[in-house]
């Protein structure tokens, strides 16, 4: 598992580190999940012209199409070649929002018994602590960018940052958001949480979801 560090080291040390830009995809397709909205494109396109991101070596992406089609954009932004990583898939879920889609989300995140998710949080959670470890090791002194799902991003931040509110977190997670971090080998450090004010039509994980399961993860 992670060492846990929520502030930033300061100091004169000059211990190698790595920054680590971890991206939520655009906003997909309410009817197609597996693309990009118009509106997700015009995220993503924001998010290469905020500086959030100031350079990277290597981009980073999770399988899923969402995903790689946000990598794609920053690629040609960046110039920087692109890696398809399955340990940072997210979780078992149909394509499509229905019954199911919802009844899984709620078992992931509350913990419930579900036969049909592959992973439960913490196995979750330990695959991304793992991952992450390893890949940030391998890029010392180096700038690289993680692109995922809402999920793994917000699962990734409560990992780095601690706490317990990790469900809103995830609610609250923007499409198309960028969390800074950094990597040493004391561990991880919280430069600056998700974010996407600098978008002309943000929208987040909470704007997609039923009301009723909102108020079922969050009583």
């Amino acid at each position: 598992m992670f060492d846990l560090i929520q502030e930033r080291e300061t100091g004169t040390s000059l211990a190698p580190r790595t920054m680590v830009y971890v991206v939520v995809h655009g906003e997909a397709n309410p009817d197609d999940s597996q693309s990009l909205s118009e509106v997700g494109k015009e995220q993503v396109e924001d998010l290469t012209h905020s500086r959030m991101i100031s350079t990277t070596s290597r981009i980073y992406s999770a399988p899923e199409e969402p995903a790689l089609e946000t990598a794609g954009l920053l690629r040609k932004h960046f110039d920087a070649p692109v890696e398809v990583k399955d340990c940072l898939k997210t979780i078992n879920l149909p394509d499509t929002p229905n019954q199911e889609y919802e009844s899984k989300l709620k078992a992931f995140w509350l913990q419930e018994k579900d036969d049909g998710l592959e992973e439960n949080l913490q196995e979750v959670a330990d695959r991304i602590s793992t991952c992450t470890d390893k890949t940030a090791a391998g890029h010392v002194n180096d700038s690289i960018v993680f692109v995922v799902d809402s999920i793994v991003s917000a699962v990734f931040y409560w990992l780095v940052a601690g706490g317990e509110e990790y469900v809103e977190d995830w609610l609250d997670t923007g499409y198309a958001s960028c969390g800074t971090y950094e990597y040493s080998k004391k561990g991880w450090s919280l430069i600056m949480p998700p974010d996407n004010t600098f978008q002309r039509e943000p929208s987040s994980v909470r704007d997609y979801l039923s009301e009723g399961l909102v108020d079922d993860l969050l009583d």
